[in-house]
């Protein structure tokens, strides 16, 4: 059985912004972070514009990353 506080949405939200925001945050800890969020923002949030502007600043940094292969639309 479950015991303890839910985490909200919005707990989510302001764990992964946090997170992002650290700039020493490693790559395979980045990019799933920011893929998670941009759901997030796109999903629940309804906001496309800044999922897709999130991930675009993700593939800016890491163009290479295999996390982002096929991750052109957010639908």
């Amino acid at each position: 059985m479950f015991q303890g506080s839910v985490i909200t949405l919005d707990d989510e939200i302001a764990d992964l912004e946090q997170r992002l925001a650290d700039p020493t945050l490693e790559p395979e800890h980045e990019i799933p972070a920011a893929l998670r969020l941009a759901e997030i923002y796109r999903k629940y949030r309804h906001d496309s514009r800044r999922a897709a502007g999130l991930v675009g600043r993700v593939r800016a940094k890491y163009p290479d990353a295999p996390e982002l292969k096929g991750v052109d639309r957010l639908s």
